[in-house]
C-alpha cells in the first residue's frame, strides 16, 4: 500500500468519502479516519527509533466501534489505531473539511486546532511536539494531495 499511494497508483480519494459531505458524524467516515489512522501510525512506526514512542502506536483498540473497515480490509498488515491518535486526527479531518476550500488550508487547520485547544495526548512530553508535527503535516499532505486530485477530476469533467 505504501508503494501505492507514493508512486501515484492510488489515491485516498478511491477510500475517502468528498468534503463537501454535511454528516461530520458519519460512521463511515470515522470508519475512514480509523483506517488511515492506522496507516499514520505504521509510517510512524518506520520513521521513530524511540521504542516508547513506537509503543504507543501499537498500543490499539480493535474493539473501536470505526475499526470495521480494518477488519473488512485485513489481511493480516493492517494496523488498528490508537484512540489518542484517532481522536488527534478526527479533530484534524474536521478542520480539513471547514477549510479545505480555502487559499491557506494548512494555516486555517493549524490555527483551528490550536485555537480549539485539543492537545494530542501523547505520553512522551519530550517528544508531543515533534510527533504531532510529524502527524499533522503527514496527513494533511496526504489530505490535500486527494483532494487537489478530486477537483481536478471534477474540471475535468466540465472541460
Amino acid at each position: 500500500m505504501n508503494e501505492l499511494i507514493e508512486n501515484g497508483l492510488w489515491e485516498p480519494c478511491e477510500i475517502l468519502p468528498n468534503t463537501d459531505s454535511n454528516n461530520e458524524e458519519s460512521s463511515i467516515r470515522d470508519c475512514i479516519v480509523s483506517y488511515l489512522c492506522g496507516y499514520v501510525s505504521k509510517k510512524l512506526m518506520v520513521w521513530k527509533k524511540c521504542q516508547n514512542c513506537i509503543n504507543f502506536f501499537k498500543a490499539c483498540s480493535i474493539e473501536h466501534s470505526a475499526s470495521e473497515l480494518i477488519l473488512l480490509k485485513s489481511r493480516g498488515n493492517l494496523v488498528y489505531p490508537n484512540t489518542h491518535l484517532f481522536e488527534f486526527l478526527s479533530c484534524l479531518e474536521h478542520s480539513f473539511s471547514k477549510y479545505c476550500q480555502e487559499y491557506y488550508v494548512f494555516d486555517k487547520v493549524i490555527d483551528d486546532i490550536t485555537e480549539n485547544n485539543f492537545n494530542f495526548k501523547f505520553p512522551l512530553v519530550q517528544y508531543v511536539t515533534e510527533v504531532t508535527t510529524e502527524i499533522v503535516v503527514y496527513y494533511l499532505q496526504m489530505r490535500l494531495r486527494q483532494f487537489s486530485y478530486q477537483e481536478n477530476l471534477k474540471m475535468k469533467k466540465f472541460s
